[in-house]
């Protein structure tokens, strides 16, 4: 049922059908459904096409879940693509506050630790199985099959700016990121000035956070039409670690 406008408050949109986007809170399981979904009848989408709000471009309809972006302000991307999108846009990101820095060169390269399927167990809550796992690194092959994203930047040198590092961190939600904070910290300490800076840490917690909530759709059983494909998406859950290394000389 289409109204004139549609305040946008979930971190993830479900679109189903009309019938559907008024009943599915009273099947069972309903509760178990993260409350950071929102779900809209397909007799909406030329409204939310025509919201100001940044959708993708294709056609949407039933079945389509959609995930707010977490970097770029009134935007949802597809859930296909949110992972890997969702990650190169930061370390995009990461690249344009370095150069606000004053960095010279950035480097980030990320490998996956860990293949889990997303599953509900015999007591109902989300459980996650082991699919692979290539901790373990014995050949010049197996580093090649964990490597993912690669990006190496290089810059003149210019003045830094904390501040503008700061303004556009916050301007694009990277603020709350503890080692983008450290990062800008160290480099405003002007007595001591940082030369290098090299981490290594979990980047997937944003993502998965994001898909375990969208995963919750399953726990209905089948009142959703979500397609096999997306379904897949939705189930898997990847752990990658990333190595990025910034330099200031």
């Amino acid at each position: 049922m289409a109204t004139n406008s549609i305040p946008l408050t979930g971190d993830i949109i479900h679109i189903t059908s009309d019938e559907r986007s008024l009943n599915w809170m009273y099947k069972d399981g309903a509760e178990k459904v993260a409350k950071n979904i929102q779900i809209i009848s397909e007799e909406s989408i030329p409204i939310l096409k025509g919201s100001g709000i940044h959708f993708p471009s294709r056609q949407l309809h039933e079945g389509d879940v959609l995930i707010r972006h977490p970097y770029e302000p009134n935007m949802y991307i597809d859930a296909l693509n949110a992972a890997f999108e969702i990650r190169f846009s930061k370390y995009t990101l990461i690249s344009e506050i370095a150069q606000r820095l004053g960095a010279t060169h950035y480097q980030i390269e990320e490998a996956i630790e860990t293949i889990e399927e997303r599953a509900w167990s015999a007591k109902g809550d989300l459980d996650y199985k082991m699919v692979k796992s290539s901790l373990n690194i014995n050949t010049r092959d197996d580093l090649k099959k964990k490597m993912g994203i690669l990006i190496e930047d290089r810059y003149p040198k210019v003045n830094a700016s904390s501040e503008d590092a700061t303004s556009f961190a916050q301007k694009y939600n990277l603020w709350e990121d503890p080692m983008i904070r450290s990062l800008i910290r160290k480099c405003s300490y002007t007595g001591n000035p940082l030369l290098q800076e090299h981490l290594r840490f979990d980047v997937t917690k944003e993502a998965n956070s994001l898909f375990d909530a969208a995963f919750s759709l399953n726990a209905l059983g089948g009142i959703f039409n979500i397609e096999a494909s997306l379904n897949k998406t939705l189930s898997m859950r990847e752990t990658i670690i990333l190595d990025i290394k910034f330099d200031f000389q």
